[in-house]
């Protein structure tokens, strides 16, 4: 709700727009298929989650990837912004 609510009061282009909602919605999916991992995982034998750990590790991985990757697309859009409101520039 934060993005939105700065994407709004800072008034970004439809471009911006459309890449925020794009990270917005990376992130969520990379977290639904993390939970969705984890809840298969969760449901295995013992035996088989000796087996299974690294794929947790991956998922997770994967939304730590997806979250960086939106807040470098967020500094990138909101950081000019931020320090013209500020007067730093």
């Amino acid at each position: 709700m934060l993005v939105l609510t700065a994407a709004i009061v800072f008034e970004c282009t439809r471009l911006e727009w459309v890449l925020l909602l794009l990270c917005i919605g990376f992130v969520l999916t990379t977290e639904l298929l993390n939970s969705a991992i984890e809840t298969l995982f969760h449901g295995l034998e013992p035996r088989a989650k000796e087996r299974g750990c690294r794929a947790l590790d991956i998922a997770a991985g994967a939304v730590l990837m997806a979250s960086l990757t939106a807040a470098a697309v967020g500094i990138m859009i909101f950081w000019p912004r931020v320090e013209w409101l500020m007067g730093w520039k």
